[in-house]
């Protein structure tokens, strides 16, 4: 553990400062009574997972919801490391999120709910320091060892963060997965955000009704999908969330249609991921993506999109 990230570091519980207890390799919090561990180098500043400070010996981890297993977890990155139609979109999603970033290398950049680290490389391009936090370990055990990314498991509804810690904050599809709790981690993401920085992500969008009945359509008949645990969004609601939290909407890019559904779905269907390892899967891919694109401009059938490209800054009180 690097005591040199402790002044970034806050308890997610009581917000007040940690300590390292090297002996342990634990990061404690004195103010709730909490011994945060370290597994597999990682520290897992999950309340629900912490070690109470009376307790002298190790405590069970409680069972936090959307942990994924390992098998899945280790399918879903294979997927989109290594299946080639797979891979071009989301190098092309990535080139979208990038367009939205501010430039400045300076900046610390934070991407929350993160995963198995996809969006870390493209940001430490970017930026000179750069963290990732999810709150699944196993999820978190797939980025890659040689990242000089610094990587935490965290709620995004209580993160392990201090105040005004971050100038970039990147959300890479996670907000969907916590649907009825949007206004708790758009103000956690203000409490940890420094004024004038930059909130940019990444969400499949319901602002379409035939989107809307499609994507029920799939959550329901996929045992891939838990129809109670996420949904897609609408601009109208992030707008909402966003003004309340004191941002201000920059940008709104649609995006996704065939291309999305084709080669963004192969860690479901065996067969996208048959036709998206094919020789030419690569070609394929490029000629979707260019279909997209120019769907998305298209007026009238623009919104029949199946994702959102948000970007805002939070407002400076001060000025």
């Amino acid at each position: 553990m690097d005591e040199k990230l402790l002044p970034i570091l806050a308890c997610p519980v009581t917000h007040e400062p940690l300590r390292f207890d090297q002996a342990r390799s634990e990061l404690i919090s004195d103010s709730a009574g909490l011994a945060y561990r370290m597994i597999d180098g990682i520290p897992d500043l999950v309340p629900g997972r912490a070690r109470k400070l009376q307790d002298s010996g190790e405590t069970a981890p409680q069972k936090e919801r959307l942990e994924e297993s390992h098998e899945y977890a280790k399918g879903y990155a294979e997927v989109r490391r290594t299946v080639p139609g797979t891979v071009v979109y989301e190098h092309y999603w990535n080139r979208r999120l990038i367009e939205l970033l501010p430039q400045e290398r300076s900046l610390r950049a934070l991407d929350l709910m993160c995963g198995e680290g996809i969006f870390l490389p493209v940001l430490e391009q970017q930026y000179d320091e750069v963290m990732g936090m999810d709150l699944s370990i196993e999820m978190l055990k797939l980025v890659v060892p040689e990242r000089r990314s610094r990587i935490f498991a965290g709620d995004a509804l209580r993160t392990p963060f201090a105040p005004a810690s971050f100038d970039v904050i990147v959300v890479r599809g996670g907000l969907h997965h916590l649907p009825d709790r949007l206004s708790e981690v758009f103000s956690e993401v203000r409490r940890i955000m420094r004024p004038g920085g930059r909130l940019v992500f990444l969400e499949p969008c319901d602002d379409n009704w035939m989107i809307r009945a499609f994507r029920r359509f799939v959550y329901r008949t996929s045992a891939h999908f838990d129809e109670d645990e996420e949904r897609g969004l609408t601009t109208r609601e992030l707008r909402g969330h966003l003004e309340k939290n004191g941002f201000r909407l920059l940008r709104v890019e649609r995006s996704g249609f065939l291309g999305y559904a084709l080669l963004l779905n192969t860690d479901m269907h065996g067969f996208l991921r048959t036709i998206n390892s094919m020789p030419w899967s690569t070609a394929m891919a490029k000629l979707l993506i260019a279909f997209d694109s120019l769907w998305e401009k298209t007026p009238v059938i623009r919104s029949l999109t199946f994702n959102l490209f948000l970007s805002a800054q939070l407002e400076d009180e001060n000025q």
